[in-house]
């Protein structure tokens, strides 16, 4: 049964590579205008779950649904809805990030300029540098700001501040909570906790 009050719902999702049992039986809503955060251990599964809200990894079991719709299904108009930010931060290396910044806001009609600009002078991003040539941490800026910038309905964020020292950190938490004041806004984030 639909739950038009959530942005994702999983019912029964199962997923297995190889021997592997990634996910068993989960099933999840997560509500408009909230934030939510998935903890867990590295291997425990965060972020094969985060792929099967925009459809890059399909359940062997159940139904996981994105805007009402089978996430396997999505239109690029509803992928267009979805920012997405994975922890490998993998981006065009060849290009400026002047040149990657311009490239990927021109498929956004939504694109915010303003916010773009506040972003790269809090996070002192050099636009003529190399992606290739940047740290873990200023790539990881990067993709958090491309993530952001046309405002998207649908945040997920897997384990973003892996790779920020702590004052990013600070910013970038700072930031999340600037975001989700809008509550058509809503923020899915992993974040890896270690065993004990």
């Amino acid at each position: 049964m639909i739950n038009h009050n959530s942005i994702v719902q999983m019912r029964n999702v199962s997923r297995r590579f190889g021997k592997i049992q990634a996910l068993d039986n989960i099933d999840l809503d997560i509500e408009r205008g909230k934030i939510t955060g998935l903890l867990g251990a590295n291997g425990a599964g965060k972020s094969t779950l985060l792929r099967h809200i925009i459809g890059l990894y399909l359940a062997d079991h159940g139904q996981c649904l994105t805007f009402d719709t089978d996430a396997a299904q999505l239109s690029p108009q509803e992928l267009g809805r979805i920012g997405y930010v994975h922890q490998e931060g993998e981006l065009l290396e060849w290009m400026t990030v002047k040149q990657l910044l311009r490239y990927v806001s021109a498929y956004y009609d939504t694109w915010n300029h303003d916010l773009q600009d506040k972003y790269i002078a809090d996070y002192d991003i050099s636009l003529k540098d190399r992606v290739g040539s940047l740290s873990p941490g200023q790539r990881q800026k990067v993709a958090i700001l491309l993530a952001i910038a046309f405002e998207p309905e649908l945040l997920i964020l897997d384990e973003p501040a892996s790779a920020l020292d702590p004052i990013a950190r600070s910013q970038f938490l700072d930031l999340l909570l600037h975001i989700i004041q809008d509550e058509n806004r809503t923020i899915i984030i992993s974040h890896e906790v270690n065993q004990v």
